[in-house]
């Protein structure tokens, strides 16, 4: 009983699959094993779309099951949350088609935190203030060397050769301190 109701349902298939398919094709099919197989299991169905498959030359089946047989992975640029799925399971995507929407607060915070250094460094890059303020700190520390170096040259030991040197070395350091300014400027320009 069970070998003649999957023979039924295989003759079922291939007369929905080949228009040609008939009695005459169980016979040869099945020869003198041929099952009992109802006539209106071989006989075509009314409204079936064999008519435009012959028209086109390609088959078309109507309710099949259709199985991948190739499944491809689409793995996202950057990890997320999908938020939004924009097509659904089984639709024809082409190269470059959004696909989800990720959820993107955090890369948006960080581009408005990088957008933010950037507007502070050009800032910083049209401001001359740490150049002016290194030269005025240059001439006070020459200015406090020259009157140390002026005392001691009146009156001998009336300040100390490390004294001295200290104040010749935050005279040097500030001229130093004005070309680091400079040098920032021009980089923050960059």
């Amino acid at each position: 009983m069970r070998i003649t109701a999957v023979a039924t349902r295989l003759v079922t298939l291939l007369a929905a699959l080949s228009p040609e398919f008939g009695p005459a094709q169980v016979d040869d099919l099945f020869g003198d094993a041929q099952p009992r197989v109802p006539a209106s299991a071989v006989a075509p169905v009314a409204g079936a779309p064999q008519a435009a498959a012959r028209v086109s030359g390609e088959p078309v089946l109507d309710g099949c099951l259709v199985s991948l047989i190739d499944e491809v992975k689409v793995p996202a640029k950057e990890p997320g949350v999908i938020v939004e799925l924009l097509v659904r399971q089984g639709a024809v995507v082409t190269k470059g088609d959004v696909l989800a929407k990720i959820d993107d607060d955090q890369p948006q915070m960080e581009k408005r935190r990088a957008q933010a250094e950037h507007d502070q460094a050009l800032a910083k890059a049209e401001s001359d203030v740490d150049v002016r303020y290194s030269q005025k700190a240059q001439g006070v520390a020459e200015m406090a060397f020259r009157k140390a170096e002026d005392s001691h040259d009146r009156i001998k030991g009336s300040v100390t050769e490390v004294e001295r040197e200290r104040l010749k070395l935050e005279w040097e350091k500030t001229g130093l301190q004005i070309e680091q300014a400079e040098l920032e400027r021009k980089l923050a320009a960059l």
